[in-house]
């Protein structure tokens, strides 16, 4: 398996499997955002034997605790789980990491693949940046990939 960064020259590659995997179809402004990110360890495509198999697109952002009653957070909750996974902080402000997108071709899926573009950016991050909180969100209806997280 090997991970290749996102950039401008194979970003289409990353377009095509989104198209194909995921049901919302994202616009030219948020793939020119990966191809612009400073941090390639953030932004990655998989590839198996020359094969393209799957792919991760992440952000770090500034860490916010949300207040219990949020009422715009809890609404967006009726359409999308968000899952977090709290990590210890260091002494740099506070971030979160948040997986934009992660993907894994259906015939290669339950091979450790996901998995390993996650523990890729996450090992990135701990000696990167100081971040506190793992965040996604997963559509209600996206089996798969309610079972992988």
């Amino acid at each position: 398996l090997e991970f290749v960064p996102v950039t401008k020259e194979n970003v289409s590659q990353l377009r095509q499997l989104n198209t194909a995997a995921f049901p919302i179809q994202y616009n030219a402004k948020f793939y020119n955002s990966i191809v612009q990110q400073q941090e390639p360890h953030l932004n990655k495509l998989a590839f198996w034997k020359g094969t393209l198999v799957g792919a991760i697109c992440a952000r770090v952002e500034p860490f916010e605790e949300r207040p219990e009653g949020d009422e715009n957070h809890n609404a967006q909750n009726q359409s999308l789980q968000e899952t977090v996974i709290q990590q210890q902080s260091t002494s740099q402000s506070p971030q979160r990491l948040y997986l934009m997108t992660l993907c894994v071709v259906a015939p290669f899926r339950g091979r450790g693949i996901g998995t390993q573009l996650v523990e890729s950016v996450l090992s990135y991050c701990q000696t990167a940046h100081n971040i506190v909180q793992v965040a996604l969100h997963v559509q209600i209806s996206n089996q798969p990939a309610l079972d992988f997280y």
